[in-house]
């Protein structure tokens, strides 16, 4: 009714409760031209990132039923002009952005939804490399190493030279151990990254559009508890001791818990690094390029990245923001 002096949200001007099936056609066909981007076109993998936003939407806007019904026309359509694959990655996405569009409808916190859509991330990658594995009757990890074999056998015949070839098998050894030892931190990273992204995307449009969507808190403010720079130290501390007591590193379980651990943490520690620079930019009014600027560079410098662990370690450990303040 008008005079009630309530702005329409999204929803509300689109019909929230009943979609349409143009709007549900609408919502698949964006989900497969991302599909599609994301597989089939040049530098389009970025597209993987963001694949689930249109069912985060979808959920939002109307409810997990009706997304339900949109998802299920997606995976058929999928497994029609696909393969058991390109299925596999439909299910996967959509079932995270249901997940996470119904959170957000239950107005979960931030923190809940994207933890949870993490956990399902690593637990539908894991359950598929476990299907992958029943159904070819051999590891996850010879099929990877088949395909690097493939490529190595390919580039020695285009050089058709010897010592070409022995460096390809060098850095095809390298590269599988690398793959082996730190599968679990590189899933990790995986999750973080296309979850982080989902709800930051989404978020942005929805609120855009009238939706109270809870949001993380802002990334100066991040902030580690005390505890994740005691197991930094002590698994930097092992490491150290089996640089120097090489028959403790004969253990390959302790080497991959290691491997994985090592990475995880360390990418904490710079974040905490990155959310000091951040935090001090405000704290001291200055322009606000200087921190995105040094976030360039830890992509781009590794020395720069170095120094920001450090920093990270430092605030964790003496509390640089606290003495600031009682200053």
């Amino acid at each position: 009714m008008a005079g009630n002096g309530r702005k329409p949200g999204w929803g509300g001007m689109l019909g929230r409760n009943n979609p349409s099936f143009i709007k549900s056609f609408f919502l698949i066909s964006i989900y497969f031209f991302m599909l599609f981007m994301a597989l089939f076109v040049p530098f389009g993998f970025g597209f993987m990132l963001f694949l689930g936003v249109p069912f985060i939407i979808y959920t939002v806007r109307y409810s997990w039923k009706h997304a339900l019904i949109a998802g299920f026309a997606a995976l058929w359509i999928s497994l029609i002009i696909g393969n058991a694959i390109i299925l596999f990655i439909s299910f996967f996405y959509i079932s995270i952005g249901i997940t996470m569009g119904l959170l957000y409808h239950l107005k979960k916190p931030a923190i809940y939804v994207v933890l949870s859509g993490i956990g399902l991330f690593i637990f539908q990658a894991v359950l598929g490399i476990a299907l992958l594995q029943s159904a070819l009757d051999t590891s996850f990890f010879s099929l990877l190493e088949e395909q690097i074999k493939d490529f190595r056998l390919d580039a020695a015949l285009m050089e058709q030279s010897a010592q070409f070839q022995e460096f390809v098998d060098e850095q095809s050894s390298v590269l599988i151990f690398i793959l082996k030892n730190t599968f679990v931190s590189i899933l990790i990273f995986s999750a973080a990254a296309t979850i982080l992204a989902h709800h930051l995307v989404s978020v942005k449009l929805l609120n855009q559009r009238g939706y109270q969507i809870p949001t993380l808190p802002p990334f100066k403010n991040w902030r580690w508890p005390r505890s994740i720079l005691y197991y930094y130290l002590g698994a930097i501390g092992v490491m150290w001791l089996i640089s120097w007591v090489p028959e403790l590193g004969e253990d390959q379980y302790v080497m991959s818990v290691l491997l994985n651990l090592i990475p995880v943490l360390s990418a904490m520690i710079t974040l905490q690094g990155i959310s000091l620079v951040f935090w001090f930019a405000d704290y001291r009014k200055i322009s606000k390029v200087l921190p995105v600027v040094v976030l360039i560079l830890v992509v781009v410098l590794w020395p720069v990245s170095f120094l920001l662990n450090l920093l990270g370690i430092l605030d964790l450990g003496l509390d640089f923001r606290k003495r600031l303040f009682d200053k």
